[in-house]
């Protein structure tokens, strides 16, 4: 989302690629697997190269796998298989987010992608799915963390952890809710994985809108079901990078979101490259009139 925002390019890695080591949300708590660390830069080709540099396990991140990351120079576009999902049932994306990931639809199509329009399995229970693991875990590991750490709730300077603080679910959930939440969790993921082996890559929105005016401290920026573009690959861990595609009336970056079966970082940064060159608009962070 930072990158949709901004008109950067980003990668959010595979779960279990880059160790989460010094993050404010250190590894092990309940929501572990919808923790994530990755880059974000000016080019493709720095996203990959702060990508080899803090890929792999650190001895610290037991949840780390000794997997070697793919160099995407390897990845022929010609004859993938992408998925193009410009609506995901959740949020609809306004008239200006489908014409960018349009846009990049034609130009993965004349790079000789074999293009499909598809709509993956279970991606419509993304929001009630991933709200679910809010008070199981989020919300009791960082009541938990800023507990240790001495802080008050009244003392909290975001209003969003304020506000769950105060939640019963914070403090109590049954065994049975819990049990439940893991079990819709993993048939969740076995139905977005088996849809998704048709493919090799797949773009969509980022989200459903591009980037409102900024909110007041704490307070969510969106509403949580623009967001399920992004959750969806939270949830089932794959990998999923963002390239500005384009840009709002109103003079915002728009991005597309690219994303790829578990440990393909090499083909999402292939089709982002091939993005980030044949797309107009794009352009670094620092240039273009979006700045001024």
């Amino acid at each position: 989302m930072p990158s949709h925002s901004c008109g950067t390019v980003g990668i959010k890695p595979t779960s279990g690629s880059v160790p989460r080591t010094g993050l404010c949300l250190p590894p092990g708590m309940l929501t572990d697997f919808l923790s994530h660390a990755g880059p974000m830069a000016r080019t493709v080709d720095d996203l990959e190269l702060i990508l080899s540099v803090i890929w792999g396990p650190d001895g610290l991140d037991t949840r780390i796998q000794p997997i070697p990351l793919a160099v995407s120079g390897g990845v022929n576009l010609a004859g993938l298989r992408c998925a193009v999902m410009i609506d995901n049932g959740v949020a609809t994306p306004d008239e200006e987010t489908v014409a960018v990931v349009e846009r990049a639809e034609a130009i993965l199509d004349r790079a000789g992608l074999v293009m499909r329009r598809d709509r993956l399995d279970a991606v419509e229970e993304t929001t009630s799915l991933g709200g679910g693991f809010w008070p199981v875990g989020a919300h009791a590991g960082v009541r938990a963390l800023l507990d240790e750490a001495g802080t008050a709730v009244a003392d909290y300077g975001n209003n969003w952890f304020r506000q769950f603080a105060a939640s019963p679910a914070a403090d109590e959930i049954p065994a049975a809710a819990l049990a439940r939440q893991f079990a819709r969790f993993e048939d969740y993921r076995r139905r977005m994985q088996q849809h998704m082996a048709r493919y090799d890559v797949l773009i969509s929105p980022v989200n459903a809108h591009p980037a409102p005016r900024h909110p007041a401290p704490g307070d969510s920026p969106f509403p949580t079901e623009d967001a399920s573009y992004t959750e969806a690959y939270d949830l089932t861990g794959w990998p999923a990078g963002v390239v500005r595609g384009g840009t709002s009336s109103d003079g915002i970056p728009i991005g597309v979101q690219v994303v790829a079966n578990p440990w393909r970082e090499d083909i999402v940064l292939a089709v982002m490259r091939h993005l980030e060159a044949s797309l107009p608009v794009f352009a670094g962070p620092d240039e273009g009139p979006w700045t001024s």
